[in-house]
């Protein structure tokens, strides 16, 4: 799948993860499994964030099939190891031991994707709080050039104008992350209401970064949607396209959709690419069939 773009604005639009069992005969005909899985899903989405790497480290050889299992223009998001993101002692990410896990990390992913890889997401915990933005900025600082870097930020405590002065500076994205529970998913924010399930955008990069996580775990059955989500999925296009609009600097928005936001992937995924006018539907999607829903 070639890159879509809309008024100029490359979206690059996936799913959180693409080996799920729940998803065999829903999403990926029945019989296909491995890296053809991944070939499967390369055929409606141009992007993909893997969070295998946030728990170990891939062998290189894996890493080079997901590379050879999509076409060119396919770009992979992998998450930073969670041995650096979440420990909570101050100093911790200016250790040997941090620096050589991220290394480790960039080199399997430059060896293994080369021009595939787009960025490097690095998630804190709520435990991670601003009094460590010294900390953290010279981290970033510090880290290999020619790889995109994107930080997601959970504690309140981050927002204010110093996290933000601080990320423009070195060029790293500031994730915004829509946590919602299930009894949320189905409807948009309230307005002009600060909810940690739905933070502020706030540009720090030519590129804008979503990810809907909702709760991890919130559904047992990952096959099917359990929340009609075109709601909340419509605020969220509205909200990205006034931010667009002011914001020229912008020239890419990334987005990723966990199971744990309506239950399935794919299906919320597509929905929303109807909602931003790359393709996909503008309403809730047709009865999945045996052989494979696209």
């Amino acid at each position: 799948m070639a890159d879509e773009a809309r008024d100029g604005v490359v979206w690059r639009l996936g799913t959180i993860g693409f080996s799920y069992a729940d998803w065999a005969g829903v999403f990926y005909p029945r019989g296909v499994s491995g890296a053809d899985r991944l070939t499967h899903y390369a055929r409606f989405f141009d992007a993909i964030e893997l969070d295998t790497t946030f728990y170990a480290l891939p062998a290189l050889e894996t890493v080079r099939r997901w590379g050879e299992a999509v076409p060119g223009g396919f770009r992979f998001t992998l998450k930073a190891p969670k041995s650096v993101t979440h420990e909570v002692r101050e100093g911790h990410l200016l250790s040997g031991f941090a620096r050589d896990e991220m290394g480790r990390l960039l080199e399997v992913a430059g060896s293994g994707l080369g021009s595939k890889l787009h960025t490097v997401l690095c998630q804190f915990p709520a435990a991670f709080r601003v009094e460590r933005l010294g900390e953290l900025g010279e981290w970033l600082g510090s880290l290999p050039g020619g790889v995109r870097y994107a930080v997601e930020l959970r504690h309140d405590s981050w927002w204010v104008p110093e996290t933000a002065a601080m990320l423009r500076e070195l060029g790293v994205t500031w994730v915004c992350a829509d946590e919602a529970p299930m009894h949320e998913v189905g409807r948009a924010p309230l307005a002009g209401v600060f909810s940690t399930r739905a933070r502020p955008i706030v540009p720090t990069s030519d590129v804008l970064y979503v990810r809907w996580v909702g709760v991890h775990a919130q559904y047992d059955d990952l096959s099917r949607e359990h929340v009609d989500a075109t709601a909340r999925v419509r605020w969220w296009a509205e909200r990205l396209r006034a931010v667009l609009a002011q914001r020229p600097e912008v020239r890419e928005v990334v987005g990723f959709f966990g199971n744990g936001f309506s239950g399935f992937g794919p299906a919320v995924c597509h929905r929303f690419r109807g909602e931003v006018g790359v393709g996909g539907w503008s309403e809730p999607g047709p009865e999945v069939p045996e052989d494979g829903l696209f």
